[in-house]
């Protein structure tokens, strides 16, 4: 990772570091995008500031499913197993890190997954 990938698009899948190590993957991988869970709402501080730090535009909503079920969603679908829908809950607690609304970050990972998976409009 000590040299530039400038043309690599990375997803950085469940991302549980510190802001230190996310800077280490925005210089060495201009294109690295970081995906967060639910697990989010169980972050120790600095974990926390990576989120806060970690530019908008390289963020992704994950649910890891089956696993990582919001605690918001209990008593809602099998017993302990996460459903993609339930990825909105990590949407509302990374708008509530970043000071943001809620359909910010939607709209930014919305876009963001479209843009790292060239996934076409129609």
């Amino acid at each position: 990772m000590n040299q530039n990938h400038p043309n690599l698009k990375i997803h950085r899948h469940c991302f549980t570091e510190d802001w230190k190590t996310a800077q280490k993957w925005l210089k060495a991988c201009p294109d690295v995008h970081f995906g967060f869970t639910a697990g989010i709402y169980q972050f120790r501080q600095e974990q926390i500031e990576a989120i806060r730090r970690i530019p908008l535009d390289r963020i992704l909503l994950e649910t890891d499913g089956p696993y990582f079920k919001p605690k918001s969603f209990d008593g809602i679908g099998p017993t302990k197993c996460c459903l993609p829908g339930m990825a909105i809950a990590t949407a509302f607690r990374i708008a509530e890190i970043k000071g943001l609304s809620p359909e910010e970050v939607l709209r930014a990972t919305y876009n963001n997954t479209r843009r790292v998976y060239q996934i076409p409009v129609y």
